[in-house]
């Protein structure tokens, strides 16, 4: 996004608290032809939070989504995926942030919980019977077609399957997270999407159950708490408003 864009932004939304580049391009998966996708976070107006009129969210053209503080904490305190990479993306997908939105991302690990393994499993195998549905119903997406005839899988989908289930893992493991792959971890999810790692969607299923069972092991074994401390969490969000607005 241009500055000019983000000044624009800024204007309409002037309780905007943080802006960032996510999708492909902040995972380092991306090609010359994927799309710019950004995500955000505003404060609520005191009309707003007072009042009946309560924004949740709000769009802009260009992939662009915002979300309320509000709305954006209470996402993150159920493990959202699409939401707590946000607490994690390096600087340089951060294209603009408030002095006080430091305050969460001082206190992400209060979002780190074990309820990571019901999430990042559960979007993870909803991308896998998504690409069963589409399969038995000859639906695919020719440009993502891969495997063997009779046997095919959409490597877009898989590809996103299995990051999903690597970052459980490490949320689970170490306790912490990386959106933006790197290593053998970059080059295996690059080789997914161009549908030259598994060699039939029986592949793809059979990797991606063995990568559940992985994370059921580490939900077992995980120091972290089962639930957030919402009080904790609460007293966070109540004290980034007191901040904001004095």
């Amino acid at each position: 996004m241009q500055r000019k864009q983000l000044k624009k932004l800024k204007e309409l939304e002037p309780g905007l608290l943080f802006f960032a580049l996510t999708g492909s391009r902040a995972y380092g998966i991306h090609t010359k032809a994927s799309d710019y996708d950004f995500r955000g976070i505003f404060i609520n107006t005191p009309e707003e939070i007072y009042g009946l009129n309560i924004r949740d969210s709000q769009e802009y053209e260009g992939d662009v989504i915002l979300h309320s503080l509000k709305k954006f904490v209470k996402l993150a305190a159920g493990a959202n995926p699409n939401i707590l990479e946000l607490l994690f993306l390096p600087k340089e997908c951060i294209k603009f942030q408030h002095i006080m939105f430091q305050r969460i991302i001082d206190n992400r690990d209060l979002f780190l919980t074990r309820k990571a393994k019901h999430t990042y499993s559960g979007y993870a195998m909803s991308q896998l019977q998504r690409n069963k549905h589409k399969g038995t119903h000859g639906t695919m997406r020719d440009k993502y077609l891969a495997g063997v005839i009779g046997d095919q899988y959409d490597a877009k989908f898989a590809g996103h399957t299995i990051r999903l289930m690597i970052n459980g893992i490490e949320i689970l493991e170490k306790g912490t997270l990386t959106p933006n792959l790197s290593g053998n971890t970059l080059d295996m999810i690059k080789t997914i999407r161009q549908g030259k790692y598994f060699d039939s969607a029986t592949d793809f299923y059979q990797y991606a159950e063995g990568l559940d069972d992985v994370l059921n092991q580490y939900y077992d074994k995980s120091t972290l708490p089962k639930a957030p401390n919402i009080k904790a969490i609460n007293k966070l969000l109540i004290e980034c408003h007191k901040e904001y607005y004095g």
